[in-house]
């Protein structure tokens, strides 16, 4: 069984920056990455070639021109299929590039998307659909300014990732998936928040509460309640379990470990419990998930 690896940004200098981009290529069939997550928001643009990416609980085939959006926390996998020479633009770049201060903290609800496990936001794109778009030129746009080097370059850079952030966030709002959408009005109540959502990643483990949280953000329960629902579009309890559904994913992948043992490792009460809330978030049961990326991995 492969672990899956938590990444971080890599270093240029000796400095972690907030995008990176560069053109990844291989001749024949390999393994590009083992099996990995990051915090940060990855997406990837195919050159020539094929490959095979394992995404959203999946393994996908893509080709030249074909556009794939990896969110914060989702593992996958990168494998080049074609017999010649396989080339794929991979982006990387930190959300906080688009939520970056309390100034902008409305922002928050443009990032969500990409922060929060959704199987219902559309990650790969066809070459067909992207046709007559902007993508594959700001892409090109991007390589170009990296390449060159010119004054000003890192502002090009950032200008062109947030126009295809943009035309991600408008495509999913146009197609009708659930898109965070707060009214400005919460916005004073968003550091709060982000207090709550960072205590819940280092203790989804433990046995934590809405109303554990209200007191922590000294608001009453009912308060807090409707104001997380407001902000994150889930409540409370569905935000916990998409975070603990997440470390059992990777556990899945990552461990030989039995499925009681990891809904323990991952704060579910019972097995029974979290093999309900699994199938409910990705329409499969534990098992059958752990059998179906092996058997990913030997074809």
């Amino acid at each position: 069984m492969q672990e899956a690896i938590n990444e971080t940004m890599p270093m240029v200098d000796g400095i972690t920056p907030k995008i990176l981009c560069e053109v990844q290529s291989k001749i024949g069939t390999a393994s590009l990455c083992e099996p990995h997550y990051h915090t940060y928001i990855e997406m990837l643009y195919v050159i020539e070639g094929t490959f095979t990416a394992w995404l959203d609980s999946g393994h996908h085939a893509i080709g030249a021109g074909d556009f794939v959006v990896v969110c914060s926390n989702e593992v996958h996998t990168m494998h080049s299929a074609g017999k010649g020479r396989n080339s794929y633009i991979v982006l990387r770049f930190d959300p906080a590039i688009i939520y970056g201060s309390a100034s902008s903290a409305f922002d928050a609800k443009y990032v969500m998307p990409f922060l929060l496990s959704n199987k219902g936001l559309k990650k790969l794109f066809r070459h067909s659909e992207l046709y007559g778009t902007e993508i594959p030129q700001l892409f090109g746009e991007i390589i170009k300014e990296r390449q060159n080097g010119e004054y000003g370059s890192e502002l090009a850079v950032k200008i062109d990732v947030c126009r295809i952030y943009l035309w991600l966030l408008r495509f999913w709002h146009g197609s009708g998936a659930e898109v965070q959408s707060h009214n400005v009005s919460e916005a004073g109540h968003l550091k709060s928040i982000q207090l709550v959502l960072e205590y819940i990643s280092e203790h989804f483990c433990e046995d934590i509460s809405a109303a554990d949280m209200a007191s922590a953000a000294n608001m009453s329960y009912s308060y807090f309640s409707r104001i997380f629902k407001s902000v994150m579009n889930k409540s409370f309890n569905e935000y916990l379990n998409i975070v603990r559904i997440t470390e059992a994913e990777r556990l899945l992948i990552s461990s030989d470990m039995s499925i009681t043992d990891i809904s323990a490792a991952a704060g579910f009460a019972s097995s029974s419990y979290f093999i309900k809330i699994f199938e409910k978030h990705k329409g499969i049961s534990p098992g059958r998930y752990r059998k179906s990326f092996s058997n990913a991995e030997i074809e």
